[in-house]
């Protein structure tokens, strides 16, 4: 299991897209949005687990702490 967040959604296509993900090793990850759960959005944080994506349950917590972390910094 991977943790990651969406960082940018592309379209490639006539109505294809495909998302970069970030993962928390650092690297990006490019998948067709077809892999993605609905409603999936920018800045969303997702678990990738044997090849199945879904929207991490504790996102708005993570969101929270990057947030502050940010504020922080910028003191």
């Amino acid at each position: 299991m991977i943790k990651g967040f969406v960082s940018h959604i592309n379209i490639i296509n006539e109505g294809e897209k495909e998302a970069v993900i970030v993962l928390e090793n650092q690297k990006n990850y490019v998948i067709p949005m077809e892999m993605l759960p609905r409603n999936v959005e920018i800045d969303d944080f997702i678990i990738i687990d044997n090849g199945k994506v879904i929207i991490d349950p504790n996102s708005d917590d993570l969101k929270e702490q990057i947030l502050q972390s940010l504020q922080e910094q910028m003191k």
